[in-house]
């Protein structure tokens, strides 16, 4: 099959009128109301005819097919007798037995391919199915016409009930002639209506008969039909056509129905309106009762039921009637906080009418729970000055200021010259000179630091390289170094050692030049006189030419005519990394941010910054410039974020870009113009209601572009971009992801602020007219710039249309808060200030005024707006006053405060509120974070002071050492275990002995570096030593048994091995010393003097033994004594022994001293047996006192013991050699034991001592 032509198909849907109503009969041309006539035949489709062929029908009255079936028959041969059902490959029938039509509704029947995308009332795959009831399938259903007509027929039955004498509502015969078409001379064949064509019968050859279609020709009618009369009022004419429209009929019916319209494009209401009225304006309405049949536009974005309910949606005007007929739309009043909402309704369909001028209305409902975030104005703005540089032919885009020399430079690019500017009375600065840049080229921005100011000249040629230059602080050239082309934003580096510029090169206005964007970084570290061009590196964006359809496909706008990406790419703006290491730079025209590696001079990354999308509810604006109110609300559009500035900050640890998401186009004038009216803009076919989408009141108003948002490539637009978002974005600056927009928050803060409400999207050209940028770029927000104040970091964004600047806390990077809004701009007449472009923060370290400041650098005006920077803080009197901020442990230190009798404060500790601490002082005892948060009714602000930090030192360890206990007289050195510096009470040394006196706490002090101090205590404990008493001194006789009883101490000792309290025989004179240790360990001594008399020394003599018959027996003392005494009771010198026994002899000298000794008589019984010396025994112990044991050497014996005198006091017989004898009966005394055996007799004596 060969290709079919592509045909232009408008989907812009055109109801025809629509009546409800009888229809009358025709008078003339029919006998009923046809139903359904033919206005259109396609035949002879390019290629195969099946199944792309199609009729187009107009119905004339409303039909439901189910009851009322009508077929549709077409023959593409020969007559015969059975006419229009003869079937086969002759007659081909379609059945129309579902759905319905309304009067006026253009429909159609044929092939399943056929083109148009209108109403199908059946539809059958021609090529390989058969008709209904009749008819084969085949190439041609429709036959093509030629020398023997073909024709279609319109039946108001169904296929099975016609007969070959039928008779259709209407017909149409085609071709060159009728030929063969014609049966029988007209007799028999096709049956024909009663039309305005034919008069009925059967087909005759002066029958009418329409031309005959070539390829892709259409045979289509013009012509009127009166549905009240019958009658045709103007009979159709045939003509051969390229088919071209669709849905659409030239066969009109009359009588012409009214024009319906809403009485009004648009109206708003607030959201507590209640029910209102929509009205529908009827105008010129006919005999029948009418129809409009509404529906919402899928840009409504109010939910119905939830936020509105309509009353009706089928508006039934009465016949006749004309004026404003009203329907019913209630709103409801939710609690809901939201943006403004939209209801669009729309004429969806009519009955006996046409649409008028407004065939749709925008309801825009206006949300009053919706609250505009109020400032919390923890800055007050205190406007100081707004200084002009010269007015008219002199502008102030970029200003800088140099703290060390109170200098403003200001960039003048329309006046071609370098300001510099007096600012050590910031009220009013004096311009001190102004020095002409044309020798160096075209003026675009500058820097200033320690005396050196930096400014970006672009080139007298823009489109060839331009330079840095540098001049000093009264702005005497030092030096120039050649960069890029255009070169605009200049900047230094954190400790500047650098500056970089970014260098736009922009193309010629006719685009025969277009030079690379790059950026600029000069190495200034040795010194500004001797810089060249080889302390430049230019970075470009070379790397990424030959990726432009990579590019693309991220959303990187490259589209100057036949551009690379090096060329296309234009830096906008710079701004750095903390640790000097990346350079962000806004590609504005591009939609993305370039990352630069600055030790390597290299592009790493380039960031697609996306689109916003305004069609969700958390996002509007207001689009429109002819709308009666400000509406910011959703839309189905998406904004390039496409930022001027940008800023930096480092927050909590990470890093963070702050853009203002200008918006800007491309515009060369006679050749290249990328900004265009979305009422201009060619849209895809797929987009819906574009004529409610491009009406004036709604979006057709709003510049959009047309490089991009062509999806497919066809052309058209299938997404609508416009230029910025009016707001500001935070972004990651590592991972480039979008932390936070601010959407439409500006221009919501501006549609409500309470004085400054009637600047709203006012552009700064003169004279505010609020809105009259509402379809452009709105506020514009051009500048942004961070900064720490009172411990919070904050962003200022200047708005360039508008005026003035915003203010937000960004302590929290992803939920901003509004701070305030502060323009210098007057509701009425022109100025002071007006085109807020650059903006800087002065520290207020840097400040001649010691306050932070912000000046705007306005470029229409060319005005600086000065700004003073008060905090909430500082006018609420909640400053804080710390004496110190580190206290020792168990210290107290107190925070103060001015105070102010407008402010309610409260303390916070760890950001935790101190239940009950409201006062203008708090004494501390923890560490923490210690602020304030205050609000002030004057100031009408609220406030946190920046955080105090408490620190409580742990106190320096000590150990005094354990409690002592010494004795009188004792000596102590303490020594403390600490390693900080030691000091005791008393006097005391450490490591020092002395000699306490008493018993007392001594208490050691450990004192650090930063004057903590703990300290210990310990005890000495002086003890009494006891009172010894040794004792009176003695005089004794030597040997004498003596003791020494000494008292005072429960512990004595003596010296020489005394015991005290014991006996002990005085054998030593002299001086006996006694130790006496109480219970504390205390000692005392006393001495006792042991004097020794004579003693005498007597000897008696050996032992004696003498027979018992022998007594009795001369004892003899030795003279010379002065007393004796005998233990036999005898006094004298000598006594006599009459038994045996031991005899003591006791004598006494002159000094009374004695001494004593003993002889022993032993009587031998002398009995006059022999003793055998073969026999010989072993006694032992001897002496004993108690048993001895005696071994023999015979097994049997028998021991006999005697007493001195012989008597036989005991006797054993023992049968062992080795025996034990018991004496323990005896006394003491000489005994003798006899031991006989039969090997004899032995005596022995033994001595008994118990």
């Amino acid at each position: 099959m060969l290709n079919r032509p592509l045909w232009k198909v408008y989907t812009a849907m055109k109801k025809t009128i629509l009546f409800i109503g009888t229809i009358l009969m025709s008078m003339t041309s029919f006998s009923q109301n046809p139903g359904l006539v033919i206005s259109e035949i396609l035949t002879n489709p390019t290629g195969t005819d099946s199944p792309f062929e199609w009729i187009e029908l107009v119905a004339t009255s409303n039909i439901n097919f189910a009851t009322t079936p009508y077929t549709v028959v077409c023959n593409n041969s020969a007559a015969t007798l059975n006419g229009w059902i003869e079937g086969g490959a002759i007659t081909y029938a379609f059945q129309i037995n579902t759905g319905t039509v309304n009067r006026g509704d253009v429909v159609y029947v044929g092939g399943s391919s056929m083109a148009p995308t209108g109403t199908k009332l059946r539809v059958i795959n021609t090529l390989t199915t058969g008709g209904d009831g009749f008819g084969a399938a085949g190439n041609g259903a429709v036959g093509n016409g030629g020398s023997n007509g073909d024709g279609i027929a319109v039946f108001n039955i169904a296929s099975a009930a016609i007969t070959n004498s039928s008779v259709p509502v209407d017909a149409l015969f085609y071709g060159t002639s009728l030929g063969t078409a014609v049966l029988n001379a007209g007799a028999d064949g096709y049956q024909l209506p009663v039309n305005d064509l034919y008069t009925g019968g059967k087909l005759q050859t002066t029958s009418f008969f329409a031309g005959d279609p070539g390829n892709d020709q259409s045979i289509r009618a013009v012509g009127s039909y009166n549905t009240q009369t019958g009658l045709w009022t103007s009979n159709r004419s045939w003509t051969l056509v390229t088919p071209t429209l669709d849905n659409l009929s030239s066969v009109n019916l009359l009588p012409a129905s009214g024009t319906f319209t809403f009485s009004a494009v648009t109206q708003n209401f607030a959201e507590n309106a209640g029910t209102v009225n929509i009205g529908i304006n009827a105008a010129s309405s006919n005999i029948y009762p009418a129809k409009v049949i509404l529906s919402y536009s899928v840009y409504t974005d109010a939910t119905e039921t939830t936020d509105f309910t309509l009353a009706e949606d089928t508006v039934v005007i009465p016949a006749g009637f004309n004026g404003i007929q009203n329907v019913g739309l209630t709103i409801v009043d939710d609690a809901l906080a939201e943006r403004t909402e939209k209801v669009i309704l729309k004429i969806r369909a009519l009955e006996n009418a046409a649409i008028g001028t407004n065939s749709f209305q925008i309801v825009y409902i206006k949300d009053n729970d919706y609250q505009t975030p109020a400032p919390n104005n923890e800055l007050k703005l205190n406007l100081l000055s707004s200084f002009s540089n010269g007015g008219s032919g002199n502008s102030a885009e970029i200003v800088a200021f140099d703290p060390t020399t109170d200098k403003l430079y200001i960039a003048n690019s329309i006046g071609a010259k370098l300001d510099i500017v007096n600012f050590a009375n910031p009220a009013a600065p004096v311009l001190l000179n102004s020095i002409s840049m044309t020798p160096y080229g075209n003026i675009n921005s500058l820097t200033v630091h320690n005396g050196t100011v930096v400014v970006a000249m672009e080139n007298a040629n823009p489109q060839l390289n331009g330079n840095v230059v540098f001049f000093n602080q009264n702005g005497t050239f030092i030096s120039q170094v050649p960069v890029g082309a255009m070169p605009d934003m200049v900047t230094f580096n954190n400790d500047f050692t650098k500056v970089l510029v970014a260098c736009e090169g922009e193309p010629k206005s006719d685009y025969t030049v277009d030079p690379e964007g790059s950026v600029g970084i000069i190495d200034v570290t040795g010194g500004y006189p001797s810089l060249t061009a080889a302390n430049v590196t230019m970075v470009n964006f070379q790397s990424f030419n030959g990726q432009e359809a990579a590019l693309r496909s991220q959303g990187i706008r490259i589209f100057g005519p036949g551009a690379s990406a090096a060329q296309d790419f234009e830096p906008e703006y710079i701004t750095l990394s903390e640790d000097n290491s990346t350079a962000y730079v806004a590609l504005q025209e591009n939609n993305a941010m370039a990352v630069i590696n600055i030790a390597t001079g290299t592009v790493s990354a380039i960031r697609p910054l996306g689109t916003m999308n305004y069609a969700n509810g958390n996002n509007g604006l207001d689009a429109s410039d002819q709308t009666a109110g400000v509406f910011i609300g959703s839309a189905p559009i998406k904004g390039l974020f496409m930022p001027d500035a940008l800023a930096h900050a480092s927050i909590a640890g990470t890093e963070y870009i702050f853009s203002a998401n200008e918006g800007d186009s491309r515009e060369y004038t006679g050749f290249y113009v990328e900004v265009a009216r979305l009422s201009a803009t060619p849209l895809d076919a797929s987009i819906p209601d574009q004529n409610i989408l491009k009406h004036n009141q709604f979006l057709g108003r709003i510049n959009v572009t047309n490089t991009s948002g062509d999806t497919d490539n066809d052309g058209d637009i299938d997404d609508i971009h416009v230029f910025g978002t009016r707001s500001f974005s935070i972004w990651n600056a590592q991972t480039g992801a979008l932390v936070y927009d601010s959407k439409d928050l500006i221009e919501q803060i501006t549609a409500n602020h309470p004085t400054l409400s009637g600047l709203f999207n006012a552009s700064n050209s003169g004279a505010a007219v609020s809105k009259n940028r509402s379809d452009d770029k709105g506020p514009e927000p051009e500048g942004v710039a961070t900064a720490i104040i009172n411990g919070n970091h904050y962003l200022f964004v200047s708005l360039e249309r508008v005026g003035g600047v915003m203010m937000f806390n960004v302590d929290v990077p992803s939920a901003p808060v509004f701070v305030g809004y502060y323009n210098n701009r007057n509701l009425v007449g022109v100025g002071p200030d007006l085109g807020a472009e650059g903006i800087i923060i002065i520290k207020k370290e840097d400040s001649p005024t010691g306050n932070d400041i912000v000046i705007l650098a306005n470029e229409v005006s060319s005005t600086l707006s000065i700004f003073d920077i008060n905090t909430c803080v500082d006018l609420a009197g909640a400053t804080i006053t710390v004496p110190t901020d580190s206290i020792c442990d168990g210290d107290t230190v107190s925070l103060t405060i001015p105070g102010n009798a407008q402010s309610t404060i409260q303390w916070l500790k760890d950001d935790q509120i101190i239940v009950g601490e409201i006062g203008n002082s708090l004494d501390v005892a923890e560490a923490g974070n210690y602020r304030i948060y205050v609000s002030n009714t004057t100031h009408a602000c609220v406030d946190t002071t920046l955080s105090e930090i408490i620190q409580v030192l742990t106190l320096p360890t000590i150990a005094a050492g354990s409690d002592i206990a010494i004795c009188v007289g004792d000596t102590v050195n303490l020594e403390a275990v600490t390693s900080e510096t030691i000091t005791w009470n008393n006097s005391v040394q450490d490591g020092i002995d002395f000699f306490p006196t008493a018993t007392m706490a001594y208490i050691a002090t450990a004192t650090d570096i930063y004057g903590c101090s703990d300290s210990d205590t310990l005890t000495v404990t002086v003890n009494l030593l006891p009172t010894v008493d040794a004792g009176s001194n003695q005089t004794v006789c030597a040997g004498t048994s003596i003791t020494f009883t000494a008292t005072g101490a429960p512990n004595l000792v003596w010296n020489n091995g005394i015991t005290n309290g014991t006996a002990f025989n005085a054998t030593v004179a002299g001086s006996y010393i006694v130790t006496g240790t109480d219970a504390n360990g205390c000692i005392d001594k006393d001495t006792l003097v042991l004097a020794l008399l004579a003693e005498p020394s007597i000897n008696l003599g050996a032992d004696m033994t003498v027979c018992s018959n022998h007594f009795p027996v001369n004892l003899n003392g030795p003279g010379g004594y002065a007393s004796y005494g005998w233990s036999n009771g005898a006094t004298t010198q000598n006594t006599t022994a009459t038994q045996a026994g031991s005899y003591v002899l006791t004598v006494t000298n002159a000094n009374l001293c004695q001494d004593k000794d003993t002889v022993v008589i032993i009587s031998n019984p002398c009995l006059g047996i022999d003793e055998n010396n073969a026999f010989e025994y072993t006694m032992y112990p001897n002496p004993t006192a108690s048993s001895v044991s005696i071994e023999t050497n015979v097994a049997n014996s028998e021991v006999i013991v005697y007493s001195t005198n012989g008597q036989a006091l005991f006797t054993q017989h023992n049968t062992s050699a080795v025996f034990t004898v018991n004496l323990a009966e005896l006394a003491d005394g000489v005994y003798w034991v006899k031991v006989l055996s039969r090997e004899g007799a032995v005596t022995k004596q033994l001595i008994i001592k118990k």
